[in-house]
């Protein structure tokens, strides 16, 4: 019985991607772990009532947008042009849907430290319909180190951003400030790097 070997480029890829996951997964326990250890559980309860929710929602996903970007065999300008205005609406109906709902969140929970978080794991969701297209198109041309990078870059900054944060305050803001902007400047690395024919 003969075995082919596995090809140079996926033992990369998973090589890439594995590393970069690692690396995000112990970032993320590190800074989360030092965060409930300033802040406290108050902080991050109003912050999972939202993200709760949120979450929802988040489990909609993109309408098959992403998957359909790698999948195309012809992918011109105009396909990711329809793909682009897809996940915007998608991510804009979201927006609006969370500012209407925000008091009903706040009634429902009858807390209304609530509104802010709930906000700006809207924004998370917003942020990652946005990343839609970047990401098929970075998938799709194999640029598994730019997907690895852009994350745990981000996640870094993130970091430098709330830990000291809650060195100073023990509201909800550092741990916002940790979960907004993780996928806020991922989003903003992906569109500086591919830049999206759109048609």
């Amino acid at each position: 019985m003969s075995t082919t070997p596995a090809p140079p480029g996926l033992l990369r890829s998973v090589t890439v991607l594995g590393t970069g996951r690692l690396a995000s997964l112990v970032l993320s326990f590190s800074v989360v772990t030092i965060l409930m250890r300033r802040l406290g559980p108050e902080p991050f309860g109003i912050v999972a009532m939202a993200a709760g929710l949120m979450a929802i929602v988040n489990a909609l996903g993109d309408a098959g947008v992403q998957d359909s970007l790698v999948t195309e065999r012809e992918l011109g300008p105009g396909r990711v042009g329809a793909a682009a205005l897809v996940s915007t609406s998608l991510a804009l109906a979201l927006g609006l849907g969370a500012l209407l709902t925000a008091p009903l969140v706040v009634r429902f929970y009858d807390q209304p430290r609530v509104a802010v978080p709930w906000l700006v794991s809207a924004g998370c969701v917003c942020c990652h319909l946005l990343a839609v297209v970047p990401q098929g198109l970075a998938q799709r041309s194999e640029r598994f180190g730019l997907l690895a990078g852009a994350r745990l870059t981000s996640m870094v900054v993130a970091a430098g951003v709330a830990l000291p944060l809650a060195f100073s305050r023990t509201d909800v803001w550092p741990i916002l400030a940790w979960q907004g902007l993780t996928p806020l400047l991922t989003l903003i690395v992906l569109l500086a790097a591919m830049r999206p024919r759109l048609a």
